[in-house]
């Protein structure tokens, strides 16, 4: 599965691109 770094509010999140939800966060 090919995740995506997406940046939000100068945080980097990790988006499944599949479903749409957040898999991590990293402050």
């Amino acid at each position: 599965v090919k995740y995506r770094y997406v940046v939000i509010d100068n945080r980097t999140v990790l988006v499944d691109p599949g479903t749409r939800k957040i898999v991590k966060v990293y402050d």
